[in-house]
This record gives C-alpha cells, sequence and structure tokens, in this order.
C-alpha cells in the first residue's frame, strides 16, 4: 500500500508498477473503496453460508448443486496434486 499527502491518500497499487517492460501495470485504487468493498462482500457472503459452507440460498437444484461441489472436490484435489507430492 502507498499513498501521500497530495494523492487521495493510501492506495494499492500492482506490484508490476515499477517494470519498464509490457508487463509493466499502473493500475491502482484508494484503500478505503476497496476495504469497504472487502468488507461489505465479506458480510454479505458469510451471512448466506449455511453451518456446512454451502450457500443458503441457491437456485440449483439439488443435483446440480452435488455436482457443482463434486467439481470443486475435484479442482481442490487436482490443485493440491496427488498425496506425497510436493506442489510446483
Amino acid at each position: 500500500m502507498s499513498g501521500t499527502a497530495k494523492s487521495a491518500g493510501p492506495a494499492y497499487q500492482c506490484n508490476r508498477r515499477g517494470r519498464n517492460d509490457e508487463k509493466k501495470c499502473s493500475r491502482a485504487i484508494v484503500a478505503p473503496t476497496l476495504e469497504d468493498f472487502v468488507s461489505e462482500a465479506a458480510v454479505k457472503l458469510l451471512s448466506e453460508l449455511r453451518v456446512d459452507g454451502r450457500l443458503a440460498s441457491s437456485n440449483l437444484s439439488e443435483g446440480v448443486a452435488e455436482e457443482v461441489e463434486d467439481s470443486s472436490t475435484a479442482l481442490r484435489a487436482r490443485a493440491h496434486g496427488p498425496p506425497g507430492r510436493p506442489r510446483k
């Protein structure tokens, strides 16, 4: 996070700001704007969760919800790799 007295205050800036190649990034957002958004989104999500971690209000049928859960489980397993092998 950075900012100056002349700017709008503290800001989150892309960590590739100092690069001088095609990957240079000059995006930034003022901290209060981002932090307010994240706080509101977290409270909204937490208020919609059931004890088992699923969303309380879902428009998905039970079968589709199970397929989504199975896909999520498979993706998490793939992300962690087979047991006993370190992740790359």
